[in-house]
């Protein structure tokens, strides 16, 4: 398995130092996250990430919708694209903050 990178080896160490309140707040603002994600339809949902959501509690949940194939699939296409904009920003320094 490929090793960490530093800026990422210590990044839940604040979890340590939350009293367990804060924990739930944070699982339950994560888990809504989550949902909201889950639950979108049309350009909002492009990809299925069910390794993702079966982090829920809700194992069977049904309420998957999906925009016809040729939607589906123009909108991953721009989607693509989108993202190769930004990174074309970011390697020209126009963007700061990685992807």
């Amino acid at each position: 398995m490929k090793e960490k990178p530093d800026s990422e080896k210590n990044s839940d160490a604040d979890l340590k130092s939350k009293f367990p309140q804060m924990l739930i707040e944070e699982v339950k603002k994560l888990r809504a996250g989550v949902r909201t994600y889950r639950d979108s339809t049309g350009h909002n949902l492009c990809w299925h990430y069910p390794g993702l959501w079966n982090l829920l509690p809700e194992k069977n949940y049904t309420g998957y919708c999906y925009p016809p194939c040729s939607d589906f699939i123009s909108r991953c296409v721009a989607c693509r694209k989108s993202l190769e904009e930004v990174n074309e920003k970011r390697i020209n320094g126009l963007l700061h903050k990685p992807l």
